[in-house]
């Protein structure tokens, strides 16, 4: 039966001494087991009961192990342990326990535990730059080049505000330009007109006004795109000569281009 060394996480037993006894050895060109060299390690059984119970419990103590139910771990008469846990490599009067390599951290282990080393600095990620809209400047080409495809946003504004400032002096001019007469009070003649009215020009109108400007009853002047609209009408000639005199105009518009 072969004897295994109890301490946790240890693989040493007479397994491997049987087999390292068999090796042949480089030194003395013999076996192991007629050699004179050292084995790597002894195996020592634990303190009789009958004979050293005080150093038996120190023993169970120092391999602190537990059986699967939670009870207390004793030892049987395969377990070992081996030279590997002992300070002077097997049991002396000044050690006399095990105390070295126990697989987990004891009081029985040495107290002088190495430093712990100081935290590492790690080095500080550097900031994201804070991503910023590129602005693109615009090639003006006064030459009319369609290669030039940049384009500024900055400019683009001072663009829009430029046409709405020309808007709004166009809307000013066109105020002032306005002039509203009506002498009949005719609700279908107020409010602007398309531009597929403005085009539309009657010219039976346009003549009769030329003939008898004296007889226009109402003008409406308006601005329109750069031109100037007149919409006005003078009664009908054969209403004029009639008795009834009903309000039945001819209408007309004139367009002129502003300068």
């Amino acid at each position: 039966m072969g004897r295994i060394c109890a301490v946790i996480g240890c693989s040493n037993s007479t397994f491997k001494l049987d087999k390292w006894y068999l090796q042949l050895c480089d030194r003395h060109g013999l076996k192991y087991g007629a050699c004179v060299c050292t084995p790597p390690f002894v195996p020592f059984p634990f303190p009789l009961q009958n004979k050293d119970a005080d150093g038996r419990r120190r023993w169970i103590k120092a391999i602190n192990r537990k059986r699967p139910n939670g009870k207390n771990w004793e030892p049987t008469y395969g377990d070992r342990v081996c030279s590997y846990h002992f300070r002077d490599g097997q049991p002396s009067a000044a050690w006399p326990d095990p105390t070295m390599n126990l697989g987990y951290s004891s009081a029985h282990q040495s107290s002088h535990k190495s430093p712990r080393l100081p935290p590492r600095e790690r080095p500080q990620c550097p900031e994201k730059k804070k991503s910023t809209s590129k602005r693109k400047r615009k090639n003006v080409d006064l030459t009319g080049d369609p290669d030039s495809h940049e384009t500024s946003t900055a400019e683009e504004h001072l663009e829009v505000s430029e046409t709405a400032s020309s808007k709004e002096k166009r809307k000013s001019t066109c105020k002032r330009k306005r002039k509203d007469v009506d002498l009949t009070g005719d609700p279908d003649f107020h409010g602007s007109s398309t531009l597929d009215e403005h085009q539309e020009i009657d010219e039976t109108a346009s003549s009769n006004k030329e003939k008898r400007s004296d007889h226009i009853v109402g003008a409406h002047l308006t601005d329109h795109m750069g031109y100037i609209v007149i919409k006005y009408y003078v009664p009908a000639l054969d209403v004029l000569q009639s008795k009834n005199k009903l309000k039945i105009y001819n209408r007309g518009i004139v367009i002129y281009r502003q300068s």
